[in-house]
């Protein structure tokens, strides 16, 4: 769902438990808590900066890390490297 959210534009809220699994961590509002979560979307719908910034920041990441293209790649090199093996 957070992958959604961030590909449409929405600001996430949430915690992220895999850094290494990404060159760069997603552009989140970090929380670990249901009280922290609400006082950062809280803080989100108070900053229309801050909102917009997330909102690109979110696309562009997702793009960067979760496009077809990226995606069809990333297989296409596994299944070489199984062929070799």
């Amino acid at each position: 769902l957070e992958l959604e959210a961030l590909s449409t534009g929405v600001p996430v809220a949430a915690a992220f438990r895999f850094p290494e699994a990404y060159p760069e961590l997603p552009p989140l509002l970090p929380t670990d808590t249901p009280a922290a979560t609400a006082k950062a979307i809280a803080a989100a719908l108070d900053d229309a900066d801050l909102s917009r910034t997330l909102s690109t920041q979110g696309r562009d990441w997702v793009l960067a890390n979760h496009s077809s293209e990226l995606i069809a790649a990333r297989l296409l090199a596994d299944y070489r490297r199984l062929l070799t093996l």
